[in-house]
């Protein structure tokens, strides 16, 4: 596994198209890309491919260690002297990243590259939908024929093999983007920085929702109090509630309502209920917008009721809300709600929706009491 991430690490500081070099606090070379050993002689010093008249503003950054920019000339192997802009990036415990960028030849290079970047993600994000169509088609097909357990064992392992092929490379690309951020921001560029991210944060979103189908949600359960969790997710939605203009209240009795579970995985879908909710009442257009928690105990069961006065859903869509893949929303995954099920069912509970057209809906959570195996 460590041989694998170092063959990784190497293929993508090779394909670098500027010299990089790793060094240890006092500038000894541990290590360097293709580029560095074609442009510079072998030496153990970075201090020794700088031009004499350059060094003291190297051994001024090591004694003050301020900015992570500098211009240096440096000689090449054929001994021509040339300027570069070297990026220095600290990296724990001892090591530093040096990215040295020719000011006259290597700029071009760059652009490329991140275009380049830009449009493997937009590949791989249409891969990504063109996977989640086949998987689609797939689970009709088995739903056809009614073996609804069989249905997500099937398309879960597909799943989860799509998402592991996908993740890997995905990583890769967002530590080389996050490391080039301090260059495309000195150069006035760090806005294609933030587009490539937010396309492989989609495209992680997909992919995280991918893995919990396919993943067992059993988990460590214990015995979780639901009234201070419920008010736990409701502080750290307030930041999204204030962007979407929602308010929202939290109703709980005084007296402790307390259910085995995994508490983390019951907040994952509150999370997600609450989230759908503004993005319905942001849908909606509403100024008023309000979503409304309520928890309150039968003879059996914690009954945790969720209402927004958002858009509404259609009643031939009710009977699919569930379903992987199916999804209302225009950038949806369509597994958040599966998920969401998948996981109350697991904990011996179930999900129900009532919802009006233009006028809001209701998720109704119910979870075995304590006292009720789970």
């Amino acid at each position: 596994m460590l041989q694998q991430i170092s063959d990784d690490r190497h293929i993508l500081i090779d394909a670098l198209p500027f010299p990089y070099f790793q060094t240890d606090r006092a500038f000894f070379i541990t290590d360097r890309s293709i580029s560095a050993k074609t442009r510079f002689p072998s030496t153990k010093s970075f201090f020794d491919l700088i031009d004499i008249h350059s060094r003291p503003k190297l051994q001024r950054w090591t004694k003050e260690r301020k900015g992570r920019a500098l211009e240096l000339n440096l000689v090449h192997g054929d001994g021509s002297i040339h300027l570069y802009d070297v990026y220095l990036v600290p990296a724990a415990p001892e090591a530093i990243h040096l990215f040295c960028i020719d000011k006259d030849q290597d700029l071009h290079r760059v652009g490329l590259l991140i275009e380049k970047v830009e449009k493997e993600l937009l590949h791989m994000n249409y891969t990504l939908m063109h996977e989640k169509s086949e998987l689609q088609k797939s689970l009709h097909h088995l739903q056809e024929q009614s073996l609804r357990h069989d249905q997500l064992n099937t398309v879960a392992k597909i799943a989860a093999s799509i998402a592991h092929e996908i993740r890997n490379p995905l990583t890769s690309v967002r530590g080389f983007v996050q490391l080039m951020r301090p260059y495309l921001d000195q150069i006035g560029k760090g806005s294609y920085v933030d587009v490539v991210l937010s396309e492989i944060d989609r495209a992680n979103q997909i992919i995280y929702d991918l893995l919990h189908l396919s993943k067992p949600t059993q988990g460590e359960r214990q015995a979780v109090a639901l009234a201070p969790l419920m008010e736990e997710v409701v502080l750290f939605c307030q930041s999204d509630l204030l962007i979407h203009r929602c308010a929202i209240t939290c109703d709980t009795p005084d007296e402790p309502i307390v259910v085995v579970a995994n508490a983390k995985q019951l907040k994952q879908v509150l999370l997600n209920m609450i989230r759908n909710s503004m993005e319905a009442i942001a849908e909606a257009g509403r100024t008023d917008g309000h979503i409304r928690l309520s928890l309150q105990a039968t003879e059996r069961y914690a009954q945790i009721t969720i209402r927004d006065n958002g858009t509404g859903i259609p009643p031939d869509r009710l009977e699919r809300l569930f379903q992987p893949f199916f999804t209302t929303k225009q950038k949806g995954t369509g597994l958040g709600l599966s998920v969401c099920k998948k996981i109350i069912e697991e904990h011996g509970g179930d999900i129900y929706v009532q919802s009006e057209l233009g006028q809001g809906t209701t998720f109704i959570l119910l979870l075995p009491l304590a006292s009720e195996p789970i």
